[in-house]
């Protein structure tokens, strides 16, 4: 049995590993080095405690207690805006450090990620191919399985209603769905006074803007 631990980029601290786990599955990404027919263990989950890295000091030591003998440095350092400055020095430290493995990704790059990151000088100079390696395996159709809905709602528009359509513009020009305006309603505030939900006043303009929101992101996003 193969045992690794996932350290993540802080500015994602919150995230609940699902990318992650899902391509461990799978075998994608950076975790195609494992075979289907390894079975691979989990030991250690933690974030590099924000730049520069204090966490990555500590965090492996307990990785490796639990048995890790590679630690992966997960893709949200490589993809972030801008990637992490430091993924050579985390990934020297912590081999010369522990004597681990030290493989740098874990779920495939989502392919808009890609495809933004290589219009960027940067990405070039870092070398990110190189640093990265066995994060560049995956075809296309991986890569695309692995990007993230988003969609924008647009909150008190007719506040400012030139605001809003600039928004919108802007949206477009990305290729990011608009799906939906929620006005200004007072009746929101009384919610909050009354520690409900706008959902308890489906009538009103707020509430059944939400309403329809909610009903297209599950149409376009989580209905099988």
């Amino acid at each position: 049995m193969k045992k690794i631990g996932i350290i993540i980029c802080s500015r994602y601290q919150s995230c609940g590993g699902g990318k992650c786990l899902r391509a461990l599955r799978e075998r994608v990404g950076a975790f195609s080095i494992y075979t289907p027919e390894e079975e691979v263990e989990l030991v250690g989950y933690s974030n590099c405690g924000g730049c520069p890295g204090g966490n990555i000091e500590y965090v492996p030591e307990e990785m490796i207690k639990n048995g890790a003998e590679t630690i992966h440095l997960a893709t949200g350092f490589v993809v972030g805006y801008p990637p992490c400055p430091y993924i050579k020095e985390f990934k020297e430290f912590i081999k010369s450090r522990y004597e681990a493995n030290v493989v740098v990704g874990t779920h495939p790059i989502p392919i808009k990620y890609y495809n933004e990151h290589k219009k960027l000088s940067y990405w070039e100079k870092m070398n990110m191919t190189e640093i990265a390696a066995d994060l560049f395996h995956d075809d296309e159709s991986i890569m695309k399985d692995y990007n993230v809905g988003c969609a924008v709602c647009i909150n008190k528009f007719d506040v400012n209603e030139d605001t809003a359509n600039e928004i919108e513009s802007y949206c477009i020009d990305l290729s990011v769905p608009v799906i939906g305006r929620i006005p200004y309603d007072g009746t929101v505030v009384k919610a909050v006074n009354r520690c409900q939900s706008i959902a308890c006043y489906p009538d009103s303009p707020a509430g059944k803007a939400i309403a329809s929101i909610w009903e297209k992101i599950y149409n376009s996003y989580l209905r099988g």
